[in-house]
């Protein structure tokens, strides 16, 4: 069996959509204040989305960037349901670059930790020029 590389550029995200989404108020609920954060992690904002790119730096592992997420969230947890029961679709986002045949694996301990925020969990494989491929099926090999 050969080696297959890893996804390159992972980052791990918490994203939170609605229409006309409260940029302050979600930021408010997970305790960020996204002008102050110095540790490298940056907050986008758009009309229908909010998102907390956990990544600090290029050599940040899978697990460095979701021990971040979680023990920024977990005590936060009865804000996001809040922000849940009024309309807010709240998930974590592992996204990445990968090449065919590229694997992603994620520890059980992993699992468990994104487990207990409880709530969903997406993958995106992204294209060498960093945008989500549009055939959600073309990292299969042919």
């Amino acid at each position: 069996m050969s080696m297959r590389e890893s996804w390159r550029g992972v980052r791990v995200a918490l994203v939170v959509g609605k229409e006309g989404v409260d940029a302050h108020r979600v930021a408010a609920a997970v305790e960020l204040v996204p002008e102050l954060l110095t540790d490298g992690s940056h907050v986008e904002s758009t009309a229908d989305r909010w998102t907390w790119n956990v990544r600090k730096g290029e050599t940040d592992t899978l697990e460095v960037q979701t021990f971040a997420l979680v023990t920024q969230i977990h005590p936060r947890l009865e804000s996001l349901l809040a922000l849940q029961r009024d309309g807010y679709a709240v998930h974590v986002d592992i996204a990445g670059t990968a090449e065919t045949g590229s694997t992603m694996a994620v520890p059980p301990a992993l699992l468990s930790e994104l487990a207990s925020l409880g709530t969903p969990v997406t993958f995106t494989c992204l294209t060498e020029a960093g945008v989500p491929e549009s055939d959600p099926l073309s990292w299969l090999d042919g």
